[in-house]
């Protein structure tokens, strides 16, 4: 679908693999599919307005959602928070055939009644992903964090019933007045307070699936003065204030990842498990390791990798990773060199945009002069670079990306003077 790029549109979102649509662009066809094998599924006149995405039945699948943050912080901490998301939301029906019937976006959380024109969860599970993964990156650049801003899993249930849809819309479209919010009554980030001008909510699936007798059920819980602040969704919220246990994470990862046992993994894909597993679920690293059977020879160079993936993936400090990992080494100035060597092996980068990363001082310049810090953990780095990839230190300043400036035109032979030096008086 064509991005119809309209100025008062904050986020223009296009979704990576999924299929879009546009009546007054031509597609590549093959036998139906489009000209990279990706199945196309044309809106049939009825669903245009719902969405572009795998749009297969006209009788739409009704589901309560929640997606809470992550212990230890308030996902939603301003009001320009809560209207980000929304934005997120917005730019993201775009892509999906979802319909919003109701929602509350609270400071820690927010709740759904959506309704899907997809015989599978596909379709509203990459809308969420899409719009949580949008809303993260936002999230962690305006207020410091790193790494996932919500818990990985979606807590869904599937509404059926006239009766059941109504009462879940009411019971989410009066979360801030349930909550006593400020100004609850007046809140703009729920379906019930939000501008007609830029409305996310649609009732037509409602309508359309029940008719009146979901309008009349619906009116009957908007006029009942009992507001269901004791609904599964609240009660679904106590048993979340704690992470997710750790079994239960390891299993859906293995799953996701299409290893059904502890004994399929890859040795290549281990340490990306292993990253996400303590993201989900807080778990120490070595707790993890005993789940998945590690023996502990091996994980001091697994940790490196594990850091290493966090830092790439997820945008952690090395610090960050440290302590989410709960890791316990003999010499952490040692593991923070194997983490470079890890990431520099794996992205190629030099080593000042590596130090950004993991939050290392690299250098300043300071009145026309270049201040360098942190050289003897670069030039331990170089020299076990060197000794493990079997070059010269020559080779490992190059690989590294030191390189001389107008401002210091002689660094690189300044380093490989230091490394030459520690390597002479190490003998």
């Amino acid at each position: 679908m064509a991005n119809n790029r309209n100025a008062k549109d904050a986020l223009y979102i296009t979704p990576v693999g999924t299929v879009s649509y546009d009546e007054y662009v031509g597609m590549p066809y093959v036998k139906g599919r489009q000209a990279d094998a990706t199945a196309v599924v044309k809106p049939n006149g009825k669903g245009e307005a719902i969405g572009v995405g795998a749009y297969n039945t006209e009788d739409p699948l009704f589901f309560r959602v929640s997606i809470i943050g992550r212990p230890g912080c308030t996902v939603f901490p301003t009001d320009g928070a809560k209207r980000y998301y929304v934005q997120c939301l917005r730019a993201s029906l775009k892509c999906y055939p979802v319909e919003i019937e109701s929602y509350s976006v609270v400071h820690n959380g927010a709740f759904f009644v959506i309704a899907s024109y997809d015989q599978t969860p596909v379709s509203y599970r990459r809308f969420f992903d899409l719009v949580n993964s949008t809303y993260a990156k936002y999230f962690n650049e305006t207020f410091g964090y790193s790494g996932f801003a919500f818990r990985s899993k979606l807590y869904v249930k599937r509404l059926k019933e006239a009766d059941e849809v109504a009462e879940q819309i009411v019971s989410v479209d009066k979360q801030p007045v349930a909550r006593r919010m400020p100004n609850a009554k007046n809140y703009i980030f729920c379906s019930s307070g939000e501008p007609e001008a830029v409305a996310l909510t649609s009732r037509s699936a409602f309508v359309r699936a029940f008719g009146k007798q979901g309008t009349s059920a619906l009116s009957g819980y908007y006029r009942s003065a009992h507001i269901n602040r004791g609904s599964i969704i609240d009660l679904l919220n106590v048993g979340l204030l704690n992470r997710e246990k750790l079994d239960d994470v390891i299993e859906n990862t293995l799953v996701d990842y299409g290893c059904y046992t502890k004994k399929a993994v890859p040795n290549n894909l281990m340490h990306r498990m292993i990253a996400l597993i303590a993201e989900n679920s807080g778990a120490p690293f070595d707790k993890i390791c005993s789940k998945l059977a590690i023996p502990k020879a091996q994980r001091g160079e697994l940790l490196a990798k594990v850091m290493g993936e966090l830092t790439i993936g997820l945008k952690h400090s090395f610090d960050a990773s440290y302590k989410l990992l709960d890791a316990c080494v003999a010499d952490k100035r040692e593991l923070a060199t194997d983490v470079v060597i890890e990431i520099s092996d794996r992205l190629g980068y030099s080593v000042d945009k590596i130090f950004a990363m993991l939050g290392f001082a690299y250098c300043a310049v300071i009145d026309g002069q270049c201040v360098y810090y942190n050289d003897e953990l670069l030039v331990q780095i170089i020299l076990k670079m060197a000794d493990t990839h079997g070059m010269f230190v020559e080779g490992a300043i190059a690989r590294l990306g030191i390189i001389d400036t107008f401002e210091d035109p002689a660094r690189k032979a300044y380093v490989a003077k230091l490394c030459r030096s520690r390597t002479g008086a190490a003998q």
